[in-house]
């Protein structure tokens, strides 16, 4: 069985990816799942019927095989598209018998490390900021990034890890980057952390997310609007 590698794009969040462009594409299936009706050269596109992009999101994210036959697969995050030499990177992990691998956070650290980001990020509610610092959240992991996850499907371990997982998102914090290492621990699973990044040009090309480009737009219309208003303010009181 192939390995499939696939995407869930769901909300209009990211733009749709570019059609692979691998010497040995036969060995690999792409996948698209989004609610939208759309055609992506190179991809199998799946229409789901959802009620909240973030949750079809990660539930595509966590329970692959709920969705395809496989005994391995890769979820690649929607604004992370493939580089020059993604392929090569691709086999190498490919050959690998880890069960579960994710890469290294760009900016390194800990758990602890990548919660104080968060948080100055605005990205954690106060309930969730509580939440975290009163339950068994363990913050002294080395803190991964989740937007990209070779699992293999044969594995109980790292089912277990999915279900505890879920459950960490749905009852403790949505950042789920936060909590994987915990659920890791409650499998008994030793993830694979590569020293790789997304940093990386060679194997990697990063795109903003479409809310990102929106929310940099519409700042900066404020930002022009705020500098007219004052401006206009200014004259009138001279």
């Amino acid at each position: 069985m192939s390995l499939v590698i696939y995407k869930a794009i769901f909300g209009n969040y990211d733009s749709l990816p570019k059609e692979p462009n691998f010497s040995q594409k036969h060995n690999y299936e792409f996948k698209l799942f989004t609610d939208e009706d759309i055609k992506v050269n190179g991809w199998e596109v799946i229409k789901l019927k959802i009620n909240d992009p973030i949750i079809a999101n990660r539930h595509c994210k966590m329970f692959p095989w709920d969705y395809f036959n496989s005994n391995k697969s890769l979820y690649l995050d929607g604004h992370i598209e493939f580089g020059p030499k993604f392929e090569d990177f691709l086999e190498k992990i490919n050959s690998m018998s880890e069960e579960m691998i994710l890469l290294r956070h760009r900016s390194k650290g800990t758990i602890k490390d990548e919660f104080i980001r968060a948080i100055d990020n605005s990205k954690l509610s106060y309930e969730e900021i509580d939440k975290i610092l009163t339950s068994c959240i363990l913050l002294d992991r080395p803190s991964p990034e989740c937007g990209l996850i070779m699992r293999n499907h044969e594995s109980h371990k790292v089912r277990v890890l999915s279900e505890k997982w879920w459950e960490y998102f749905n009852s403790i914090c949505k950042r789920d980057q936060i909590s994987v290492q915990t659920a890791a621990n409650h499998a008994e699973l030793n993830i694979k952390v590569l020293e790789e990044d997304f940093s990386n040009k060679d194997y990697f090309k990063m795109t903003l997310h479409k809310n990102t480009i929106s929310n940099l737009i519409l700042n900066r219309m404020k930002i022009a609007l705020r500098i007219i208003r004052n401006g206009l303010l200014l004259k009138r009181s001279s």
